[in-house]
């Protein structure tokens, strides 16, 4: 969680949003699980997901923990991982 919170303060710098939306599309280009940390209107959180679709300002993505596709604000995703299954 901690890593979530720096990533927060430095979401103003380019290049955090630029690798996350790279990692993104390798992750949908190779199907893989990506570990993804989001703020949302909640707070932060954890999610394992399958990348379905990258948009403008959204991201569809299947959550394991809700085992169902949901859709993230773009701008939310403060850091994502690819993860092996």
């Amino acid at each position: 969680m901690c890593i979530c919170v720096i990533l927060y303060f430095c979401r103003s710098i380019l290049l955090v949003g630029d690798l996350v939306k790279k990692t993104l599309e390798l992750a949908l280009a190779q199907d893989k699980p990506v570990v993804i940390c989001y703020m949302g209107k909640d707070g932060f959180t954890q999610r394992r997901v399958y990348v379905r679709k990258i948009g403008s300002d959204k991201v569809a993505a299947y959550c394991m923990a809700r085992r169902g596709l949901r859709y993230f604000a773009a701008e939310g995703i403060l850091s994502a991982q690819i993860v092996e299954e």
